[in-house]
This record gives C-alpha cells, sequence and structure tokens, in this order.
C-alpha cells in the first residue's frame, strides 16, 4: 500500500523530481486529503537580498541576471537565469486580488489569464507578475531586470502585446525577450541535429512543430486543442459517474494525481490493450486500488447504510414468515377439502371443526391462493439482491455507488482504477473520445512532415502532458505507420519534459545571442507593441 500524506506533499514531491516518468501500478495507493495550488517553493528573498545577484554568470553579456518566466497556462515557473530551479511553481489561477493558494476550494472565483494556451486576461495577469517579482524579493519602483517570458508557438500579436504593455508600462522593464516554451527545452537538450521535429503536449493543447536547418517552419507547425487539463477533467468525470455516493470527493485535484500516478499509453494500438482487460488475470494485475481518505461524511453514511440493510432484511424475514403461514394454512384447508372424496364423515367433521360451509372453503382456498402469488412477487422483489440490482439500474447512489466502491470497510471505501489508465492518456491520439473533431497525434505528425520533410531526421518529445510511461514508443510506434518503410527513426525525450523549457529559457538567457534577442523599450516606443524581435527559438523566426 502506497501511503500518501497528503496533496501539498505529492506536489512537493512531484515539483522537485519532475523528471521522473510516473508508472502505472498495481496494489492500493492513498488518496490526498486536500486540493491546493501547485506552489512548493514560493520562497521570496529579503528586500536587499535579490541585490546579491548583481554580477556577470559565466558565458553572459554583463550586466544584471535576467528574470525568467515560464508562463504556462497550467504551471507558472519563475526565477533567476543563475538559479538550477525556478524559485516559484505555482498554479497561475488568481481570485482578483492574489494568486490562489487553494484555488479549487474558492469555486467559482478562481480567475486565470488564459483562454486555452494564450494570456487574453491584462489584470488576471498582472496579478501574476506582482506574484513572482514580490517573491523574488524586487522592492523598486522598477524592475531594472530583463525579463525572459516563454509563450506558444504562433502566439497571437495581440496576446503578447498584453505582456509587453504590462512589462514595459507598468513594471518599467527595460528589456524583454520573447521565445517558444518548446523551442527552449530543445535548445536545452542540445540534440546536435538541426533538423528535428518537435512533440509538445502541454495543459491545454498540443503542437508539433517541424526545425529545419536550425529554424522552425511557422507554416508547417500544427495545433491540436488537447492537452492534460482534458485528461483530468475526463478522469474526474469517469470517476464521479462510476462512484456517484462519492463524487463530491473526486475533486479536480485528486483526479490530476490519480491521472499522473496511475496512467500509461497503450504502446502499440490502442484497441488491442483494451481487449486484454476482457481478460480477468490480465484486469486484474493493470488495476489499481485507490483508498478514499477517512471522512466523518463515510462514517455517517456507513451508518445509514447499515441501517437500511437492516431495516430490509427485517422486513424481508418477516414477509416470508408469513408467506410461510399463509402457505401452511393453505395447505390444510386443501387436505381438508380432499376429505369430500375419501371419508365424507371426516369431511363434514372438520368443515365444522373450521366452522365454514363448503361455499365458504372453496372461497378461502381461492382467496388465500391468490394472496400467496401476489405475496411470492413482492417477497423477491424486496430481497436485498433485487433491491442492488434495481438501485443499479437506476443509479441510487445509497446502494449502487455504495456497493459499486468496492468497501474495504465500511467507513473507507476504495476505487478501483482500470480501464481508465489507458483512456485518459489516449486523448491526444484519438481526441474524438471527449467530442473534439480534431486530428490526433499522429495526423499532426504526418501534416508537418508533408510540409517539413527534412524534420523526419529526429523527433523529440517535451511537455507534461508526455511524461506518461509508453508515450515515447507510442510516438514511435505511429511513426512507422506514416514513415517509408526501412526509414531510421530516431524519438528522443527530453531530460525532463515538463522543467526544461524554464531551463532552456534560463540558458538562453546566459548566452552571449541574448543579447541581440531582446525587444528593448525604445524600440516598443518606436515600432509599437506588435513588433518582435527576430531569433531562432522566438515566434519570428529569423532567415
Amino acid at each position: 500500500t502506497m501511503q500518501v500524506p497528503g496533496e501539498a506533499a505529492v506536489v512537493a514531491a512531484a515539483a522537485d523530481e519532475g523528471s521522473q516518468q510516473p508508472a502505472a501500478q498495481t496494489g492500493k495507493a492513498s488518496l490526498p486529503i486536500v486540493g491546493e495550488s501547485r506552489c512548493y517553493a514560493c520562497e521570496g528573498l529579503a528586500p536587499a537580498d535579490y541585490r546579491r545577484y548583481y554580477h556577470t554568470p559565466p558565458g553572459s553579456q554583463a550586466g544584471p541576471p535576467r528574470i525568467v518566466i515560464d508562463n504556462g497556462s497550467g504551471q507558472c515557473r519563475a526565477g533567476w537565469s543563475i538559479d538550477a530551479l525556478p524559485r516559484m511553481v505555482f498554479r497561475p489561477v488568481t481570485d482578483g486580488v492574489s494568486v490562489l493558494r487553494e484555488w479549487e476550494r474558492e469555486g467559482g472565483v478562481a480567475q486565470s489569464p488564459f483562454a486555452n494556451n494564450v494570456v487574453v486576461d491584462a489584470r488576471a495577469q498582472e496579478i501574476i507578475f506582482d506574484h513572482v517579482f514580490t517573491s523574488l524579493g524586487l522592492d523598486t519602483s522598477t524592475v531594472e531586470h530583463p525579463v525572459v517570458v516563454t509563450e506558444p508557438p504562433c502566439n497571437p500579436a495581440s496576446c503578447r502585446a498584453v505582456i509587453s504593455e504590462l512589462l514595459f508600462e507598468l513594471y518599467g522593464v527595460r528589456n524583454i525577450c520573447y521565445g517558444v516554451d518548446a523551442l527552449f527545452s530543445l535548445h536545452f537538450n542540445n540534440l546536435n541535429s538541426p533538423n528535428t521535429l518537435v512533440i509538445s503536449s502541454g495543459f491545454k493543447t498540443t503542437h508539433t512543430i517541424p526545425v529545419v536547418a536550425g529554424k522552425w517552419q511557422p507554416s508547417a507547425c500544427k495545433r491540436l486543442s488537447v492537452g492534460g487539463d482534458h485528461g483530468t477533467r475526463l478522469m474526474r468525470d469517469f470517476l464521479r459517474l462510476k462512484y456517484p455516493a462519492v463524487a463530491a470527493i473526486v475533486t479536480y485535484s485528486r483526479a490530476q494525481f490519480i491521472k499522473e500516478q496511475f496512467t500509461y499509453v497503450a504502446a502499440a494500438e490502442y484497441a488491442d490493450e483494451l481487449l486484454s482487460f476482457l481478460d480477468p488475470d490480465v484486469a486484474l494485475s493493470k488495476s489499481t486500488v485507490l483508498q478514499l481518505p477517512e471522512s466523518q461524511r463515510f462514517r455517517e453514511e456507513a451508518r445509514r447504510r447499515r441501517e437500511k440493510e437492516e431495516k430490509q432484511q427485517r422486513t424481508f424475514e418477516a414477509a416470508q414468515k408469513k408467506l410461510a403461514e399463509r402457505e401452511d394454512q393453505l395447505q390444510r384447508l386443501r387436505l381438508v377439502q380432499n376429505l369430500k372424496s375419501k371419508n365424507f364423515a371426516e369431511y363434514e367433521h372438520q368443515l365444522a371443526a373450521l366452522d365454514m360451509t363448503e361455499e365458504a372453503l372453496k372461497k378461502a382456498i381461492h382467496n388465500i391462493g391468490s394472496s400467496l402469488s401476489r405475496s411470492r412477487r413482492n417477497i423477491r422483489n424486496c430481497a436485498p439482491d433485487e433491491i442492488k440490482r434495481k438501485a443499479h439500474e437506476h443509479g441510487d447512489p445509497d446502494v449502487s455507488g455504495a456497493d459499486n466502491c468496492q468497501l474495504d470497510n465500511e467507513e473507507f471505501p476504495s476505487l478501483h482504477i482500470a480501464i481508465e489508465s489507458i483512456r485518459i492518456p489516449e486523448l491526444v491520439f484519438q481526441p474524438g473520445i471527449i467530442g473534439v473533431n480534431q486530428m490526433g497525434l499522429a495526423e499532426l505528425m504526418d501534416f508537418s512532415l508533408k510540409h517539413a520533410p527534412a524534420s523526419r531526421e529526429k523527433v523529440f518529445i517535451t511537455g507534461g502532458n508526455t511524461v506518461f510511461p509508453y508515450f515515447r514508443e507510442r510516438v514511435l510506434h505511429e511513426l512507422t505507420k506514416i514513415s517509408p518503410q526501412g526509414a531510421k527513426l530516431d524519438v528522443v525525450m527530453a531530460k525532463d519534459p515538463v522543467m526544461d523549457a524554464f531551463h532552456g529559457a534560463c540558458q538562453f538567457a546566459n548566452s552571449p545571442e541574448f543579447a541581440a534577442a531582446v525587444l528593448t523599450y525604445d524600440k516598443y516606443e518606436e515600432l509599437g507593441p506588435y513588433y518582435v524581435t527576430e531569433h531562432h527559438l522566438g515566434n519570428s523566426p529569423s532567415s
């Protein structure tokens, strides 16, 4: 049994060991207890401490260190370019005033600056920047450090203008560098291949980005509007439908924990993997049992359920006893009726003993027989097994949901994760599962390779939604089907699909190339908010 003390600890471990891939597990695990925002190291510096970073990092241009903000829609990572790890990792949701630490508990007040994976809400983005700069210990009226901000491929100019206006006009930043998160990750992994097809799957979207001769090709780039958030929501909906009695306990954060820890990608054909679950032994070996946390509500439900079952059992036993008495009475009356042809004197004697006439005897036998037929039907309907069967059909949460939960004991129900473990990661390959009428990842790769054939030389996988076990093997399998026979295929996973975009941005910020890639305030004033400085990792690649 794997013990998980709480979601905060789970998040901390995930943040510190981001490169470790989750694996499908069997056995029993405990679910996290609370749903908190993903913020594991929001440790701000004292107001004067940040000045100790004013030195020249090795191999970089002179000047203050750069601030790197990996501005993702699922997680925001921020820190100094000379740090080995980001200073903070948190979920970019706000309440309109500050960043929410326990965003899930706030209900409908949570606001995100993103629509899909692009920034559209300037006010929410301002709160995110406030949180970042404050946590880094900046107590000056303006931000004197150059800022590196990641963005998605083909980011609309209007969305970039929102960030430029905030940083230049509000915070007084003098230099900004924009770069594509997936290309920063590719830059950090240093594959030594000028031709690469980059597959990036994140919180809201999945992209294929061909890189030819060291420059990415926007015309051959393709996007799928499915990411990790869709998988988490599907897992939550699956479990709530499967276990209606505990639907309130299956929160978004717990569904995300289950998705990250106990799911895997079908390494070859999805249909074949589905069919393997028809074998009970195989299904058992691929299943996981999750223990729900202790709760007073479960104790109350268990007590109410026991009382209901005891009452049903008493009713059933009383009905059976009454039926037996009526059947015995009917049997005695029929014996008296049979005496008429065998021993008429005894027949008359029994009638007198019963104080009944012959017509009254016939009527009593008919009435009791009809009553017994109705009683037998009623008893079948109130049998405990029949009650459970009907509850399953009608979705009664007091009975069917409790029975579905596979109670190890009456107070702590468990969830069984079986076929859901392969359905969730399959979304990027078959988005039609959730009704998204778009191409899957295999078709995206085919489109990009047809428009940029040279990028077939190497395939690079990055992004938080690619850390499922066997994701690389599945990509290789799909790539083999759309490649010429005998083609040499090289599929490489990022060192850390989650953190490499931040690391790559830091590496680029410390390199001599950085000075030529920044957008200065003077250029912003002269050319307007839609101007983009061209460089090979940005959204306007230099020619």
